[in-house]
């Protein structure tokens, strides 16, 4: 079976990728890799075919003078979903030689086996997708970083087999709530998140992580200039590498610099701008990334709050469906606001954000981007309370400036299941 999968017009062949993961394991390119890991979530259907591959991620690594464990089921007992009868999974893991990797996925392209832990595990029909680079989380998450291992440091690149049809994985897509209790179950043995990577059911992902350099960027102390600390892998030589670091705002880019990189310092001056930034090391020789860094920012200044909880909480009656009256009483809180340090501030007065914040807005309306609530038959009740408990929970976390409820059905009633529970004392409350 020859995998391959058509990207912007062009092919990228299997033996691209040979390549491509043969230059990266190769000694001091990507870093110093010994073994690789396994982790197999692995499924029982109920139609008796035997295990099939829900999800795995091979993770090269180094082990110093440590015998790779043969590995097997990390959980003793199947893991079942109450609304998923007669399924069951399981999660592999184990360990081999890095020699071991190149064989590995010219079977699973020659043959479209995957055979690693000495049993068969039943695959998709699999296609090739190009390589990727996956930086660490920063100011907002990457997503695949919740299937990859200890990815918070220089980054991981990615190689991964597709299944595009997924076509045994439906009752998951019928449900999602099933995978969602499905990898709560399966973060007890392992910190993997597929409740929200529904698109990587049946894939195969190797993940190389680099580690043949450190590195971090940060901000000197004059608040211009950006720094770029870097040191080697002690069994890696040095080369020559370049930094690339560039800043946008509001979809332009706000400064840019590319130095190379000749010590354990390298300083990169950019013109004193907004928006956040993101960082890039390129070995040159290579061709390949060794460290990136997903859009990111610097604090330079800190909102310290104080909350003093009031002696007397604010007690109220909400009538009941049986006509009886239930009591509420709801602590309240005293914020006291400081800021500690010069927050940035919009260069055009303030009108660039406001701009930016209506616009916003107006994209989440038109795609519509909120709770919906439709109960079913019977349960029309339920779906209200649980509305209303969604309602509270924003009110709690948002509410300290204030809130504004706006519904056309407004009664008395959805005024004390709602506003009358926030406990800022200060917040300007309108319906």
């Amino acid at each position: 079976m020859q995998t391959t999968v058509q990207t912007a017009g062009e092919t990228w062949s299997f033996e691209e990728t040979r390549a491509h993961l043969e230059k990266l394991i190769s000694h001091g390119v990507a870093g110093v890799y010994t073994h690789y890991q396994v982790t197999e979530i692995v499924a029982f259907p109920d139609n008796g075919r035997g295990a099939i591959n829900l999800f795995t991620v091979v993770t090269t690594e180094f082990r110093a003078g440590v015998a790779a464990p043969s590995g097997g089921f990390l959980n003793r007992k199947p893991i079942k979903l109450k609304s998923l009868k007669g399924w069951s999974f399981g999660v592999v893991r184990y360990t081999r030689p890095i020699e071991d990797l190149l064989p590995a996925i010219e079977e699973l392209d020659g043959k479209g086996e995957w055979r690693q832990s000495g049993q068969p595990l039943g695959i998709g029909k699999l296609v090739l997708m190009p390589p990727v680079f996956a930086p660490p989380d920063s100011m907002g998450p990457v997503p695949i970083n919740r299937a990859l291992k200890n990815n918070f440091w220089n980054g991981s690149h990615l190689l991964e087999w597709a299944d595009p049809e997924k076509k045994v994985f439906q009752p998951f897509f019928d449900h999602p709530q099933r995978l969602q209790h499905l990898s709560e179950a399966i973060r007890e043995w392992v910190p993997l998140g597929l409740a929200s990577l529904s698109d990587r059911l049946g894939n195969i992902a190797v993940q190389v992580p680099v580690n043949a350099v450190m590195t971090s960027f940060g901000l000197r102390q004059n608040g211009r200039d950006f720094v770029l600390e870097l040191a080697w892998h002690p069994n890696v030589a040095p080369r020559p590498l370049r930094a690339m670091l560039a800043l946008e705002f509001d979809g332009v880019i706000t400064g840019y610099a590319s130095p190379l990189i000749e010590g354990a310092e390298t300083t990169l001056r950019l013109p004193v701008h907004r928006g956040p930034h993101r960082g890039v090391v390129w070995d040159e020789k290579n061709q390949i990334v060794l460290a990136a860094t997903s859009p990111s920012s610097f604090i330079s200044a800190v909102g310290l709050n104080m909350a003093m909880m009031s002696p007397e909480p604010r007690v109220f009656f909400v009538k009941q469906a049986d006509g009886s009256l239930a009591e509420q009483r709801v602590g309240l809180v005293n914020l006291i606001k400081s800021v500690v340090g010069k927050p940035h501030t919009d260069d055009n007065g303030g009108w660039t954000q406001r701009r930016m914040y209506r616009d916003d807005v107006s994209r989440l309306v038109s795609e519509k981007r909120f709770i919906q609530y439709k109960p079913e038959r019977g349960k029309a009740r339920q779906k209200h309370e649980e509305a209303l408990a969604d309602v509270r929970a924003l009110i709690s976390t948002y509410g300290a400036e204030g809130v504004w409820l706006w519904d056309p059905f407004l009664s008395a009633r959805d005024i004390l299941m709602t506003l009358f529970h926030c406990s800022y004392m200060s917040a300007e409350l309108r319906a």
